[in-house]
């Protein structure tokens, strides 16, 4: 079963004595008008792996899936530097089973991750229990259907920022 997150309001309010700050997703507040193209990229070939770096801006990422091939490396770099609050336990979880790959602590640094995939599906990213991001395996990255993985995430990955901390 798919878990299912739905995006929130696109702005976050940070209050305390002295200041209000709010701050709207760098994708707008609807994720469905965002082109394809800005939300999910296929995975750069070199040395016979697949690379991707998936940069934090506030308190998303950027992009917000990436795809890359089965039975191939694939190396994956988790650049925190511009996440607001990146000191949080990061889980990236099967769709399918559930099954925990692995886990990281967040911090303002670069995390590498390494894996092959030995199977096609998706794999999602959560942070504070909440689904940031999102790795689609295919068995063919060249023929990757964009619209059908924008469709099978975009009610998944939520953009509620009073959730992402």
């Amino acid at each position: 079963m798919q878990p299912t997150i739905s995006p929130g309001s696109a702005q976050l309010t940070q209050i305390n004595t002295q200041q209000t700050i709010i701050r709207e997703s760098i994708y707008g507040k609807n994720l469905s008008t965002v082109p394809s193209e800005r939300l999910i990229k296929k995975a750069d070939i070199k040395d016979d792996s697949y690379n991707y770096t998936f940069k934090g801006i506030g308190y998303e990422f950027e992009p917000l899936i990436v795809i890359v091939s089965k039975d191939m490396k694939v190396t994956i770099d988790f650049d925190l530097t511009g996440l607001d609050t990146p000191e949080a336990i990061f889980f990236i979880t099967s769709i399918d089973s559930g099954r925990k790959l692995t886990s990281f602590e967040g911090k303002k640094d670069v995390i590498k991750y390494e894996n092959i995939f030995s199977e096609s599906g998706g794999y999602t990213i959560y942070k504070g229990g909440y689904i940031i991001g999102a790795i689609e395996v295919v068995d063919d990255i060249e023929n990757a259907d964009i619209e059908g993985i924008k469709s099978k995430y975009l009610s998944t990955i939520n953009l509620d920022p009073a959730n992402c901390h």
